[in-house]
């Protein structure tokens, strides 16, 4: 008799990392997950959390190791503020377990143990006379419009202060208010961001500001206003050029500027002579640099200090508009990257291909775009929902120490919605615009027919690359060793860095697959148009030219 085969079972929906089965509704919602990860970081036990939610104690182990959150709960157990949070949360409580009831007598007894351990904190210095008082009345009045963290932050008298702030909150809008207030108010102005183009925003603010407040400005340039004998300069963050100048400073984005140390001991003296004060503003980066160390008061070498910290939740708490609401906006966001540019977290994801360790560390200021050498491009094709992003790779005058050819990327630029006739004509003027040694672009799918129009018109430097597992892991690889080894560097965008940084290792059939969420801004675009014009360019051509011809199929 033979056997009848069996019909297979139908498999089940595999989950994502909430628990949520796909195919089905979800399980738990974008709230009970918050929940629980606040629930965690106060100190709750995952066992406890999984009864309350009704999930299994894994889910929630699964939930804090793809967040990042034992090390955020590691945090706040060593910092004074920390161990109060948890301290008021657990009091706050309406029923305490047993194990819950311990957890509330030991983080007493750590912080008692934490404040005797402290110096006692000194008086903050504060500067009196910093803003002309009329025009600043007329700011903090309800008519101007200012949320009530912008208005709490030019009410501050602090002599030292430093705003550890979300993304897109309104922050370099109010900094520019504050200088012009100073600068009305007869005090010399330094501002530095992490780019020129940065600094010069902060101007055109302040110049808005001033017509706003009917404030007359004798001379306004691009990267200078004036207003009377007094100015407020936007200066580029190069410790070379920003020395001999005197004035209060503001240091916007400080997480971001390239070597923050030379900087700050640069433009710090500038402030010795008439007693100025020190703005620094950022999002957050990476641990360890020098924001770092003045926002956690890093040893406690940086008491001087007012802080203020300002996520998202607390300024649309606070009124600011949000059109779609946190919800929507986070959705479109990994956790890490929500929590580190919205919720002032400092995070590194070991997931990441590229950390933001090593982007730091190869990170250097913008490169112009006017060169006359060789350059290799990329081109990661989009259309509606994602991006073009073409980058361009030039290489460098020096090799490196062991005689390899050393490379920058130059810039990455963006199109989005547009016909393919018209990114056809874009790519086009690139050859008209540089030397091309070599063009790669993205022919899987919609990115075909671009490809083969371009290759016909430029058959000796472009090839097409149609896009498998294997083939996004040779690139990706590639991209890795050139980042490592510091024979590519890149330039210091915080839009450009994250995107680098999306791209994530992860377990898949038959070996290691690499990508990254999608985004309101795409799927890591920029990576993959890097990492295209970047491909190869890690093998030294014996012939001397630094690099290798490859026809791709």
């Amino acid at each position: 008799m033979i056997a009848q085969p069996q019909k297979p079972a139908p498999c089940a929906p595999s989950a994502d990392r909430a628990g949520n089965r796909r195919g089905r509704p979800p399980k738990y919602t974008a709230g009970q997950i918050e929940q629980a990860r606040l629930d965690y970081l106060a100190g709750d036990a995952a066992a406890d959390i999984a009864a309350r939610l009704g999930c299994a104690p894994r889910t929630i182990h699964r939930w804090a190791t793809s967040g990042g959150w034992g090390s955020a709960r590691r945090r706040r157990g060593q910092s004074v503020a920390g161990l109060e949070a948890q301290i008021h949360w657990l009091s706050n409580r309406h029923s305490l377990t047993e194990g819950q009831t311990r957890r509330l007598a030991m983080l007493t007894r750590s912080l008692e143990r934490l404040k005797r351990a402290a110096p006692q904190p000194k008086p903050l210095p504060v500067i009196l006379g910093a803003r002309r008082g009329d025009l600043l009345k007329t700011a903090l009045a309800d008519a101007y419009g200012l949320y009530p963290y912008q208005r709490a932050f030019l009410r501050s008298k602090a002599r030292f202060r430093c705003i550890l702030k979300s993304r897109q909150i309104g922050l370099t809008y109010v900094l520019a208010l504050d200088c012009l207030l100073a600068c009305a108010a007869g005090r010399d102005q330094i501002i530095l961001s992490a780019s020129q183009e940065q600094s010069d925003i902060l101007i055109e603010y302040a110049v808005a500001h001033a017509a706003r407040l009917d404030l007359a400005l004798d001379a306004t340039a691009k990267s200078e206003l004036s207003l009377g004998p007094h100015s407020i300069r936007a200066l580029p963050a190069n410790p070379r050029t920003i020395q001999g100048f005197a004035g209060d400073v503001t240091l916007d984005e400080f997480a971001w500027h390239l070597r923050p140390k030379s900087i700050w001991r640069a433009v710090y003296p500038a402030i010795t002579a008439i007693g100025g004060r020190v703005t620094v503003c950022s999002t957050p980066f990476v641990p360890g640099n020098l924001f770092w160390e003045i926002a956690t008061d890093h040893r406690n070498r940086w008491s001087q200090w007012e802080r203020t910290r300002i996520t998202i939740h607390d300024a649309v708490a606070q009124g600011m508009a949000l059109p779609g609401g946190i919800d929507q906006l986070r959705a479109n966001l990994d956790g890490e990257s929500w929590a580190l540019m919205y919720e002032c977290q400092w995070l590194a994801d070991e997931t990441a291909l590229l950390s933001w360790e090593l982007l730091e560390a190869r990170g250097v200021a913008q490169a112009e775009h006017t060169y006359d050498g060789p350059v290799f491009i990329g081109v990661d094709v989009g259309r509606i929902n994602d991006r073009t992003a073409i980058a361009v790779i030039r290489g460098e005058d020096k090799p490196d120490k062991d005689g390899k050819p050393r490379y920058r990327l130059m810039y990455v630029d963006e199109i989005k919605a547009k016909t393919f006739a018209a990114q056809r004509a874009h790519l086009k003027a690139l050859h008209t615009t540089f030397d091309v040694a070599r063009m790669r672009i993205d022919r899987t799918g919609l990115g075909m027919q671009l490809a083969e129009e371009m290759t016909c018109a430029y058959p000796a430097t472009t090839n097409g690359v149609h896009f498998t597992t294997i083939r996004k892991e040779r690139l990706a690889l590639n991209l890795l060793r050139l980042m490592e080894s510091g024979r590519l560097t890149i330039p210091r965008d915080p839009a450009l860095f994250a995107q680098l940084h999306a791209v994530k290792r992860s377990a898949a059939a038959g070996g290691v697959r690499y990508d990254a969420a999608r985004d309101e801004r795409g799927h890591a675009d920029a990576f993959w148009g890097v990492a295209l014009a970047a491909d190869n360019l890690s093998r030294r051509d014996p012939i001397g030219n630094g690099y290798q011809v490859e026809v791709l199929i």
